[in-house]
């Protein structure tokens, strides 16, 4: 998605690697897509964090192997845990 809405939902971190493996990392925002992103861009408490630091962001020419964002769905708070769950599986 070009604009992470300022609302609860599903979003995904995905990338390519150079061997053609994926790698996805499936969370949840439960008051703001927006927000919870740029957690994890300045973060350092998770995998996801550190992996993004090292890997970057997609950028077709400069970085192939880097992290794509993708918002899957906007939920409600109270349907995260589910939706969160269904999207891993």
């Amino acid at each position: 998605s070009k604009n992470a809405p300022e609302k609860s939902g599903i979003y995904l971190f995905w990338r390519k690697d150079e061997n053609d493996i994926h790698h996805g990392y499936v969370g949840q925002a439960t008051k703001s897509l927006l927000e919870r992103l740029a957690e994890h861009l300045e973060g350092f408490n998770q995998y996801i964090d550190l992996s993004i630091r090292k890997w970057g962001l997609y950028h077709w020419l400069n970085n192939p192997h880097g992290y794509h964002i993708a918002i899957l769905e906007e939920c409600p708070p109270s349907l995260c845990d589910e939706r969160e769950k269904y999207y891993i599986k």
